[in-house]
């Protein structure tokens, strides 16, 4: 499963809100029992790090900080393993999809985990003991924050089930029409994960191109391997062979012959010359898109700070060139499929029956 860190600003939202929670938590749980404390701990983390958007969210919060706080209560391995799990399902609480739910589940957990072992390294080294309580506790609980936040990063993880930019990859080569290849994948993906998931529009529309991008690469390669077992310098030494045949040859009916076969070797030098003249064009055509979709990234990441409805008015005119660009491609790859067809055309003429 392949996954992407989708919005780094929110990440690092979480982690300041966490790390202020975890300091205000620890020095109010100087004042209260430890499994109280720990509740209260729990409490400010999960709701720091995924702040309750309705009613059923915050009651989840609360369930799992009362969770932690009796596991506390219970104490011994068994009650420090709880109490870490809980704080991690109240960090995962809103993640959609089971496997990254329990993935953010299992981060949160590890993150509480290390935390709680932090808290505990402190107290027993008395390494912050110069300092009044209330700051010790403000330092313990502020370090203990940042580790949960930064663990919290399952929640801006996104998943990639088939990345549409691997064919593409696969297509890249050594050629110039393969490096263009190669760099629109990257531009492609830079793009994807500039955007997040703030302008669906701009990203369909980037999907799309990419996925018609893929079929014209492909069948580019297609008709690139057919022409190329006609070599242009070959045909031309065969029309000047067969030229010079017709020069000597005094048989009527071989002369025919020879001017036939001179015809479709001209014919195949015609079609190798509008290949040629294709690929120039699809190389054109590449280059072009190549920097729109480069052009996107930039301009997704120039908005990153207005909302999703601003961002997608900002995006429309790169939206706009990018689909007209997935029509130009379809022209061009049913071109390219003709061109393949007349590419793999037959030397020779089947030659007429003589009388």
């Amino acid at each position: 499963m392949a996954l992407m860190l989708k919005d780094h600003d929110k990440l690092h939202e979480s982690i300041v809100r966490a790390v202020l929670a975890g300091g205000a938590a620890a020095v109010a749980g100087v004042f209260l029992p430890a499994y109280l404390g720990a509740a209260a701990t729990a409490l400010a983390l999960g709701v720091a790090v995924a702040v309750p958007k309705s009613w059923p969210s915050a009651a989840w919060a609360l369930l799992w900080a009362c969770a932690a706080g009796a596991a506390i209560k219970l104490g011994g391995p068994i009650g420090a393993t709880a109490g870490a799990l809980a704080v991690g399902a109240s960090v995962a609480r809103g993640v959609n999809g089971a496997p990254l739910k329990l993935l953010t589940a299992g981060l949160g957990a590890l993150g509480a985990a290390t935390a709680a072992m932090i808290g505990r390294a402190v107290g027993q080294t008395e390494v912050l003991a110069f300092l009044p309580s209330g700051l010790e506790a403000l330092a313990v609980g502020a370090a203990s924050g940042l580790v949960v936040g930064v663990s919290s990063i399952g929640r801006n993880l996104a998943r990639l089930d088939a990345p549409l930019e691997a064919d593409l990859i696969e297509l890249q080569g050594e050629g110039e029409l393969g490096q263009l290849l190669g760099r629109a994948a990257g531009a492609y993906r830079q793009a994807v994960e500039a955007l997040g998931d703030q302008a669906p529009t701009a990203r369909a529309a980037a999907d799309d191109l990419i996925s018609k991008m893929t079929r014209f690469g492909r069948r580019w390669s297609e008709v690139e391997s057919q022409a190329a077992r006609s070599l242009p310098a070959d045909l031309k030494e065969r029309l000047e062979a067969i030229d010079r045949r017709i020069e000597t040859c005094e048989d009527p009916v071989a002369r025919a012959e020879f001017e036939r076969a001179r015809e479709a070797l001209s014919a195949q030098v015609a079609y190798l010359d509008e290949i040629r003249q294709g690929r120039e064009r699809a190389v054109a055509r590449l280059t072009h898109q190549v920097a729109t979709l480069e052009r996107l990234r930039l301009a997704a990441v120039r908005h990153r700070s207005v909302d999703a409805t601003r961002l997608g008015l900002e995006l429309q005119p790169v939206v706009e060139e990018i689909s007209e660009a997935g029509g130009d491609f379809d022209l061009a790859s049913e071109a390219l499929t003709e061109a393949g067809q007349t590419s793999a055309a037959p030397s020779l003429p089947p030659a007429s029956s003589a009388n």
